[in-house]
């Protein structure tokens, strides 16, 4: 299912949920989050999320239910406002630096925290309560 201009729905869910609810899954994604990994694919680039409706490996980058081994009961992924994503053509340190420059940007997009010192793009949509992204480490 498209949910985007360059994305499918398989990339937010893992296979396990996709397979149980179908085009339903789109219930457990903040819709906030599918606009921005596309701001991200327009601005960067191709990114990945989960791959493996491709044949991939990547089942636990977006949506993470009990089932997952990186579960956690209260991470934004588990509510589905989270996706950890890795470009093809630039690093993820430089995607949250050219993010910083345009900070308001996304913030209107409803980035709420980004994990800095990892070698993905953890990108959520948290309630923050401010006029600034939380930036924080691992």
């Amino acid at each position: 299912m498209n949910v985007s201009k360059n994305f499918i729905l398989e990339e937010f869910v893992d296979k396990g949920t996709f397979e149980k609810f179908g085009d339903k899954s789109l219930w457990f994604i903040n819709p906030d989050l599918i606009n921005i990994y596309q701001k991200l694919r327009d601005r960067f680039g191709s990114v990945t999320i989960n791959n493996w409706s491709f044949g991939g490996n990547r089942h636990w980058s977006g949506l993470r239910t009990y089932h997952s081994p990186y579960y956690s009961m209260y991470s934004q992924h588990s509510f589905g406002n989270a996706g950890d994503g890795i470009f093809k053509n630039i690093t993820a340190e430089e995607a949250r630096q050219d993010i910083k420059k345009h900070e308001a940007e996304w913030i209107a997009l409803g980035v709420g925290a980004i994990e800095e010192n990892v070698s993905w793009l953890h990108i959520d949509t948290r309630n923050i309560f401010s006029n600034r992204i939380k930036f924080f480490k691992p």
